[in-house]
């Protein structure tokens, strides 16, 4: 249906991983009636894809089922990826104002390719490959409703769980990169209850919590000159946040919109993250905005695990942001500039020094974007971008 994209840092109603933006993607919801489509794609060094989807709405429901199965071939020696995919949803409107959503997803494959720095085809000193297979699964579950004229609540609940078995001959002569292997096994839950009220004609106030459990667990090795070295690793943490999102128009031209929320994630210090935002229209053509947000983000399972340049040690990533924007639209025509920074520190980062993941600490970015549109006709629009940073 669309795409929703928020830059900068965005925990402060996201939680955690929100470090840099937030894109949300909106599926299209099905036409009244029934539809279904066939797919077929063939491209050069053997790329395959065959897909079949059905959808439809009628009586209150809805649905969307698809299936597909991609070889990407082999675009470079020794690179290859096949996967399976399959795909439902499902929506329920049977009492007005309330409506139920189910979505699950199914995807397995195995792939190859030479180890990471190995030096690819071209400079490998052995011909030996990376091989694994990967499974993933995601669950969700969710509730709207409009419980009063100015409220409405969202309720959402969703599993991710992955599974990879991995296997990598290591790179000559096998010091910094031995053999290595690990079978891995991720969960990952997410509870969230939102709740909306109106509380004035220009107000609008969001309350919110979540509950993050992510449950994992690795077992593997590497090998040093045939001995093998246990690498196993485990990672139990939850993170529970409590969020309130305000946004105004009580003063004529003026948007003011703020949100501070908490997170008490296991292992780490709590974390308040705040942001602040603000538009004024200067006439009927202009506007001015300006944006301030703070940002973490927890280390993730990879960066702590990993068999060969995992660390447990690492810290929270965190961040803030500011930008500040002028746009100028008439019919027809927009044109907007966009200066912004974004200042990072603990950045997970790897080190060819320590072969391992480690803490950068500090790391800076800034810069400007430029965008224009015409709307040519009804039926044809021009966009155009420009970012440098």
């Amino acid at each position: 249906e669309r795409i929703e994209i928020v830059r900068g840092a965005q925990s402060a109603i996201y939680g955690s991983d929100a470090l840099a933006g937030v894109i949300n993607i909106i599926s299209r919801r099905p036409v009244d009636g029934h539809q279904a489509q066939l797919l077929g794609e063939w491209g050069e060094d053997d790329y395959a894809n065959y897909a079949a989807s059905a959808q439809g709405s009628g009586g209150g429901w809805d649905y969307a089922i698809g299936f597909s199965h991609r070889d990407d071939g082999e675009p470079v020696p020794g690179s290859t990826r096949e996967s399976d995919n399959a795909d439902l949803r499902l929506g329920w409107e049977g009492v007005e104002g309330h409506r139920v959503e189910f979505a699950y997803r199914y995807l397995d494959g195995e792939r190859s390719s030479y180890p990471e720095q190995s030096g690819g085809p071209e400079y490998a000193l052995t011909d030996d490959l990376d091989v694994g297979e990967y499974r993933d699964e995601v669950y969700a579950l969710s509730w709207r409703a409009q419980l009063q004229e100015n409220w409405s609540s969202h309720l959402s609940l969703d599993r991710f769980s992955h599974e990879d078995d991995l296997a990598s001959p290591g790179i000559p002569p096998y010091l910094e990169v031995p053999p290595n292997a690990a079978e891995t096994e991720f969960d990952r839950d997410q509870l969230r209850w939102v709740n909306t009220l109106s509380l004035a004609q220009h107000t609008e106030l969001n309350v919110g919590a979540d509950y993050r459990d992510e449950d994992g667990e690795s077992e593997g090795y590497v090998a040093y000159f045939g001995l093998q070295v246990p690498t196993n690793f485990a990672l139990d943490r939850s993170t529970t946040g409590y969020f309130i999102n305000a946004s105004s128009t009580a003063v004529e031209n003026l948007l003011l919109q703020g949100s501070v929320r908490y997170d008490d994630p296991d292992g780490f210090d709590g974390e308040t993250s705040l942001s602040l935002g603000a538009r004024y229209l200067l006439g009927q053509a202009w506007s001015v905005s300006a944006n301030w947000g703070e940002a973490f983000k927890l280390p993730s399972f990879f960066a702590l695990g990993h068999p060969l340049v995992g660390n447990p040690d690492l810290a929270p990533e965190t961040a803030s942001s500011w930008d500040i924007g002028l746009a100028w639209r008439v019919e027809g025509f927009g044109l907007g500039v966009t200066g912004f920074m974004n200042d990072y520190e603990d950045l997970v980062d790897f080190d060819d020094e320590t072969f391992r993941n480690v803490n950068r600490s500090n790391v800076e970015t800034q810069g400007v974007e430029m965008e224009g549109s015409w709307e040519a006709t009804d039926e044809l629009q021009l966009l155009g971008q420009v970012t440098y940073t």
